[in-house]
């Protein structure tokens, strides 16, 4: 009577997009039995109930763990007393609209694929990054570039006169599909065809771009995830992946988030879709 490790992967991440401060995983699995079981008893239920909580809980500490090598906060973590009891994390000056965290993640999942690119370039420049997006009509793979100088983050002088290019491709997806190694590959081979001075690759890309001598860095960013093999396959070349929590985090610290709040009936600030699609349309507009 119990579930394929499908359906407790789907219940693991139907819980960490949750809005709740706190979830009890014995209650949670219980209901969800109910739900996708409805002529399960409560003996059957007694009988299960302690695995899929094993299993559920499995899938979330490997969420939780995931976390910090994507360099942000978990959504929840294990409260120290009630092993089963989750409490939300967060604890910036931005908690405010961390609660807004899935809906700001289901927006961007829903973006215009023109407009997403336009949001990448917002993402680097929340990360200091000089960005641009190509031009639709002659794109050849690359969705985006930028100039990343060292002197906004070293602590060193050594680093301080270094810069970086970065070219950058941008994979939107509205469901749960990751990207996998053949993403990985097509920049890869967009960059070989830069290095050779070739291709649409190439002629896309400024001039001054194209002449700098400062090193290059590849970067995939996605509104969902990558799978295993892309990950390890992005690895052997250094290639930066941003993922959709990873891209939600940005949001969340971005200068531009007090323009995609609207008043709610209290006259309390909300999170607005409507208004945080309609920005990056109109920067695709714009251009």
């Amino acid at each position: 009577m119990g579930f394929t490790i499908r359906q407790i992967r789907q219940i693991a991440e139907d819980i960490w997009d949750l809005e709740a401060k706190r979830v009890d995983l014995l209650k949670f699995c219980g209901d969800k039995l109910r739900e996708l079981k409805p002529n399960i008893s409560d003996l059957e239920i007694a009988d299960d109930i302690d695995s899929i909580v094993s299993r559920v809980r499995h899938q979330v500490e490997k969420k939780i763990e995931s976390f910090p090598e994507k360099g942000i906060p978990p959504n929840f973590e294990f409260d120290d007393c009630l092993p089963n009891m989750l409490r939300r994390c967060g604890s910036d000056k931005n908690n405010w609209i961390r609660k807004y965290l899935t809906q700001i993640k289901r927006a961007i999942k829903v973006i215009n694929p023109i407009s997403f690119e336009y949001f990448c370039k917002h993402i680097l420049e929340c990360n200091g990054i000089v960005s641009s997006v190509t031009q639709r009509s002659r794109d050849g793979g690359v969705d985006f570039y930028g100039l990343l100088e060292m002197h906004n983050y070293a602590q060193t002088v050594f680093l301080r006169s270094v810069k970086l290019r970065i070219i950058g491709q941008a994979k939107r997806y509205s469901g749960n599909k990751k990207v996998g190694e053949a993403g990985i590959d097509e920049i890869r081979t967009k960059y070989s065809d830069f290095k050779a001075r070739h291709g649409r690759a190439f002629e896309i890309l400024p001039d001054w771009f194209k002449e700098s001598n400062y090193p290059v860095i590849l970067m995939v960013v996605t509104t969902t995830g990558f799978t295993t093999d892309a990950e390890k396959s992005a690895a052997r070349d250094n290639i930066i992946l941003r993922d959709g929590d990873q891209i939600t985090e940005d949001i969340i610290h971005s200068p531009k988030v007090e323009e995609w709040l609207e008043p709610d009936r209290l006259g309390d600030k909300k999170f607005s879709r409507d208004l945080f699609l309609e920005s990056f349309d109109k920067c695709r507009e714009l251009h």
